[in-house]
């Protein structure tokens, strides 16, 4: 199951009807289960959604939703492990005393739906058990036996509560829970989706341990001018409606892409927007295509304090990756080309001046590309307009 994006995310809850709030620091929390039923493994998230200085910020987590292999197969309630089932609850949760070991959010606020699975096996049952409702302690905590979260092996952390792998990122949420209290008082909403409701996001393959992943940071108002600027350079529109484009034979890309982003190089994102478009949700797809566009293309943004200079820096990693990026710019700055900036390359390029910078970033991109591609290429033309317009809207920036 992959990360999702804000847009992803916000749809999913809007085609539900289901309540968020885009008040600043309002913590909306939202677990997303996994459609594999086998019990012991973090292959849910946990997704922590805030409106911070007028910007959407996501915090994703490993997680689970599911009661541990040890409570399922000798539950504590004579009905069954408790698997809390998909919906919203409202006002439901608040600051309290988990088990006297632990000060978190608790099921204080109203009854809670959850599944009963009593067969006493490893595999979890909701598709087939009964449903019971009320209060049952289904809190949020982290994994007390292996508070680490190496091992990734859900054992016996949970008879039926919401619980993080690593320690350290439910710290992160009780910072934002404190926020939240701060601003909006002590009652949480918990909604759980299921994977299946998210948009084009495919079944895994196999059942894996869900790795460690960062939350998204805030796009700040030069990054989405860049990304939007990009999807328009990049997009073919129809009716002001984002199109997916066959590509034309020795393109390189694959058959189709979908604003730049194409079947080749990005496949699976590749065919969500594809579907995305094809659905009926060309708006969405635009929203998605400019956040991957940023997540694809952050490890570049710090190369350089100058926005200007940072907006060709991103450009020349979206349309040649990191390492093709990182051959432009020791270009530009007569650094020794390695292909990975460090503060050597860094140094050399704060010797310029923002302008100069950018206009030998533009050298630099034609100096990489001809050592590839043939200037009599059909394709040459459109690479040099390409150049001359990021460099021009970077100057401007």
């Amino acid at each position: 199951m992959d990360r999702p994006f804000v847009a992803e995310l916000i749809e999913a809850l809007r085609r539900k009807n289901y309540f968020f709030s885009n008040a600043e620091n309002h913590l909306n929390l939202v677990g997303i289960r996994n459609s594999n039923q086998r019990a012991g493994k973090y292959d849910d998230f946990l997704c922590g959604l805030v409106m911070k200085e007028d910007a959407w910020r996501l915090y994703v987590w490993p997680f689970t939703t599911d009661p541990s292999t040890s409570y399922l197969r000798r539950p504590i309630n004579r009905k069954g492990a408790a698997i809390l089932c998909p919906g919203q609850y409202l006002k439901v949760y608040r600051l309290d005393n988990h088990n006297n070991w632990c000060y978190t959010l608790c099921q204080r606020g109203g009854p809670v739906k959850v599944f009963r699975d009593n067969d006493k096996d490893s595999t979890l049952d909701w598709d087939s058990s009964p449903v019971d409702s009320g209060y049952f302690g289904i809190n949020f905590h982290w994994d007390r036996n292996e508070p680490s979260g190496k091992s990734g092996v859900n054992y016996r952390s949970s008879a039926g509560c919401q619980v993080f792998r690593y320690k350290s990122d439910w710290k992160e949420f009780r910072e934002l829970v404190n926020e939240h209290v701060e601003d909006h008082g002590k009652w949480f909403d918990y909604t759980l989706l299921e994977e299946g409701d998210m948009i084009n996001v495919p079944p895994p393959e196999h059942p894996h341990p869900t790795p460690n992943i960062e939350h998204v940071e805030t796009t700040t108002a030069e990054e989405q001018k860049w990304a939007e600027w990009v999807v328009k350079k990049e997009g073919r529109f129809k009716k002001g409606k984002l199109t997916v484009y066959k590509l034309p034979s020795g393109d390189g890309g694959g058959s189709y892409e979908v604003a730049g982003i194409n079947e080749k190089y990005h496949p699976k994102q590749a065919r969500q927007l594809a579907k995305l478009i094809e659905s009926g949700n060309p708006e969405l797809a635009q929203d998605f295509a400019e956040e991957y566009i940023l997540e694809y293309t952050k490890t570049v943004k710090d190369w350089h304090p100058s926005p200007s200079v940072r907006f060709v820096l991103r450009d020349c990693a979206f349309n040649r990756g990191k390492t093709g990026a990182a051959r432009i710019y020791q270009i530009a700055v007569n650094a020794k080309e390695d292909g990975k900036v460090g503060d050597a390359t860094k140094k050399k390029a704060l010797k310029y001046d923002d302008e100069e910078l950018v206009y030998r970033l533009l050298a630099a991109r034609q100096t990489y590309e001809m050592r590839k591609r043939n200037p009599s290429s059909k394709f040459w033309k459109g690479l040099v307009n390409r150049w001359i317009a990021c460099t021009a809207t970077a100057l401007s920036t």
